[in-house]
């Protein structure tokens, strides 16, 4: 049986990427969650100054330090809107 997974697409001012992750630990300015494939929808804005860590499939993590952005989330996508690179 295969591992659900989230495809999270990470867009910016001047490039976009899509990856399939296990996971996401983000924080917000509500504060720090994780989150799963089959989470409930949400949009959410990003806190300024702060990581953003995605357990990829293969194991590995790939962190991107946040300035500001927001958040969208389905139960099988996230994609992640980052204001400025």
């Amino acid at each position: 049986m295969s591992k659900k997974l989230i495809k999270v697409t990470i867009m910016s001012p001047s490039s976009s990427t899509e990856v399939q992750a296990e996971w996401l630990d983000v924080n917000t300015k509500s504060g720090n969650f994780v989150i799963l494939p089959g989470h409930i929808p949400l949009i959410t804005t990003l806190a300024i100054k702060k990581n953003l860590v995605i357990g990829l499939e293969n194991g590995t993590q790939k962190i991107i330090n946040v300035n500001d952005g927001i958040l969208e989330v389905t139960r099988d996508t996230a994609t992640i809107f980052l204001t400025n690179e």
